[in-house]
């Protein structure tokens, strides 16, 4: 158990550490500010990643600050073994001391591990708020044993810290986009209404004929008639 002094040092370590992640404008610079903001904050980290997983498939490394999460990250989704696919598919905090020591449990990623010289792992889960579109932050180290319980505590407040500036930044761009796609349905209904002589809701049944004919999404439709009249102005 944590003495008072000791608390009281980790809770100003993390404040100093999350203070970056409400001064991202973005979802970009969010993952970059937590990827950053984890190698500061928690104890014995080397590197860190942010990782994606959308579905069952695809994965997507979103930020990293070096190399070492780039490889391991990917090397874990295409061997599907690892502490990321597991925190990932559990929700559970992973810790492993050395990956080049997991024969067992995963043969193949502990030779990989030797190979690129990584030793300890500490993973979490971050909170997205959709089970389709799930999120680990990746700590990694070429020296074992380096993630202690104190690492593994504060990782885990700064791991929720994270999730709340993400669902943020999250919200943020989806309402920019909801914004950006209402507008310019707008311009594409303003265009056909001039061009034909018909009214608001003739102009918008004429753009959702027009995406179920072609298959394609109503934003793409706008999208292509705008373009195509500021190409004809050009």
């Amino acid at each position: 158990m944590l003495t008072e002094d000791e608390a009281e040092r980790l809770l100003t370590w993390l404040a100093d550490a999350v203070g970056g992640l409400g001064a991202a404008r973005d979802l970009p610079q969010t993952l970059e500010s937590t990827a950053r903001g984890a190698v500061e904050a928690i104890p014995g980290t080397e590197a860190a990643g942010i990782a994606e997983l959308f579905g069952r498939e695809q994965f997507v490394e979103r930020v990293a600050t070096g190399a070492l999460p780039e490889i391991v990250d990917r090397l874990q989704h295409e061997l599907a073994e690892g502490p990321c696919p597991l925190a990932l598919a559990t929700g559970r905090t992973i810790r492993v001391h050395d990956l080049g020591e997991e024969y067992d449990r995963w043969p193949k990623l502990a030779e990989a591990a030797r190979r690129e010289n990584v030793a300890a792992a500490l993973c979490y889960r971050l909170d997205t708020r959709s089970d389709k579109r799930r999120m680990s932050l990746n700590l990694y180290a070429r020296r074992p044993g380096v993630f202690d319980d104190e690492a593994v505590l504060l990782g885990e407040l700064f791991a929720s810290h994270a999730s709340i500036a993400l669902a943020h930044a999250q919200n943020s761009e989806q309402l920019t986009t909801a914004l950006s796609t209402r507008d310019l349905i707008g311009q594409a209904k303003g265009i056909l209404m001039e061009r034909f002589g018909i009214d608001d809701y003739k102009a918008f049944r004429m753009l959702v004929e027009s995406s179920q004919n072609t298959n394609l999404k109503l934003v793409d439709i706008a999208t292509w008639l705008t373009s195509g009249v500021t190409g004809a102005e050009d």
